[in-house]
């Protein structure tokens, strides 16, 4: 992440893009690091924070039960490596049952947030060890793009409340 020093004068029109927090111009229309497509009438030249939602409610409610699951299958997965060294068998049963769960629910949540390439997710969730990375990168995105249209999010997810609240 490239951070604005405030002493830059070139910072002074810079602002971070709102996915991949790298320095943009602040009349960007699309990030040149990330692609991400940016609202014009939701730049925080004063606000300070993206006002405009890329998704729907019912998308963020969809988004934040997904996250939910892929937090359950970072759990599940962390748990599960200590289990195949202590009971093989055992252990390589719930390693596989973690590895569909995982492959499900990380190509749910790359739809749901409109990601590109979501079968790249899901060969990256594939790889022994990588998979941890891609759940967590994957996490990583959708508690941005919750967080972006006002939804608070926590180490457990996202705060339900926030969107009966209408974020």
């Amino acid at each position: 992440m490239t951070s604005l020093e405030p002493d830059d004068p070139a910072a002074a029109n810079r602002i971070p893009c709102p996915m991949c927090g790298e320095a943009i111009l602040a009349a960007a229309k699309k990030c040149r690091f990330c692609g991400e497509e940016l609202d014009s009438a939701a730049h925080p030249l004063g606000a300070g924070k993206w006002s405009a939602s890329r998704h729907s409610r019912e998308e963020l409610r969809c988004i934040a039960g997904l996250q939910r699951a892929i937090l359950l299958a970072v759990l599940v997965n962390i748990i599960s490596y200590p289990a195949l060294a202590i009971l093989p068998k055992t252990g390589l049963v719930i390693q596989f049952a973690v590895g569909i769960f995982q492959l499900v629910y990380i190509a749910k949540l790359a739809s749901a947030l409109r990601q590109r390439f979501v079968w790249l997710w899901v060969i990256g969730a594939l790889i022994p060890c990588v998979s941890l990375i891609v759940l967590v990168a994957i996490n990583s995105n959708a508690t941005s793009a919750l967080q972006l249209s006002g939804v608070r999010v926590g180490l457990l997810g996202a705060r339900l409340r926030d969107l009966d609240n209408g974020a």
